[in-house]
């Protein structure tokens, strides 16, 4: 890439994703960088992936120029790798209403779990470190066979929440201090975040057309009965 097409592709400040490629035949830790809208503007160095502890987390463009003693091209960002990301959840339409599935779970099985991942986090939110967080899901996307898996839960403040849920909340009041988090913790600018919306859009979009499963073994392997309507009859 040239240096026109690189200040072209990726102003300074611009918000970016940061993208495990755990199937890369080349290198299964790449981490690839891509623009919100999903063009990808190259790869980490690859004495720098280490850094990258999570599939996904954001960031923006600090500068653009000459780095090295190489002068090669290329451009440094502001990224905390080793954090999870705060992301709105692509939910399919037919699953959404399980985004606080946390809140319909009983029994002392769910009790335990619950305990255990608030000691684990100390009471605070796996991402902002705000106190007095929650349990809240961990889902995984799997596209190919349309299936939703729950792979856990971890501890979130209220805030984080919203933003998870920020596609249902849009128009609604709370969805203002959701996307004012979107900017402050991804030093995004109003446009990035605009722009990484309409990406979930679209994805949540192209899930829906699909017909999806939800699988909850992890509950199930752990003690905890899933509430009786999301058991398939």
């Amino acid at each position: 890439m040239q240096p026109h097409e690189l200040r072209s592709a990726a102003p300074q400040e611009q918000g970016v994703a940061f993208v495990r490629e755990r199937d890369n035949p080349h290198d299964p830790h790449a981490v690839s960088i891509r623009t919100l809208d999903d063009r990808s503007l190259g790869y980490v160095a690859r004495d720098q992936t280490f850094h990258f502890t999570q599939d996904l987390c954001f960031g923006a463009v600090g500068s653009v120029g000459q780095q090295g003693e190489q002068g090669l091209w290329g451009f440094n960002v502001l990224v905390q790798p080793s954090l999870p990301p705060v992301e709105a959840l692509a939910l399919p339409a037919s699953q959404a209403p399980h985004l606080a599935l946390g809140l319909r779970l009983r029994g002392a099985a769910w009790e335990r779990v619950k305990a255990a991942v608030v000691a684990a986090g100390g009471g605070r939110c796996s991402i902002t470190g705000a106190p007095l967080a929650a349990p809240a899901e961990q889902w995984v996307f799997d596209d190919g066979a349309h299936v939703l898996r729950l792979a856990g839960f971890r501890l979130v403040a209220p805030e984080v929440s919203q933003v998870n849920g920020l596609l249902a909340l849009e128009g609604r009041r709370a969805a203002e201090g959701a996307t004012e988090l979107l900017q402050l913790a991804n030093a995004w600018s109003s446009d990035d975040v605009a722009a990484y919306l309409a990406g979930v859009r679209a994805v949540a979009a192209r899930r829906g057309a699909a017909e999806w499963r939800l699988d909850l073994e992890w509950l199930r392997e752990r003690g905890v009965d899933p509430p009786r309507e999301l058991v398939p009859p």
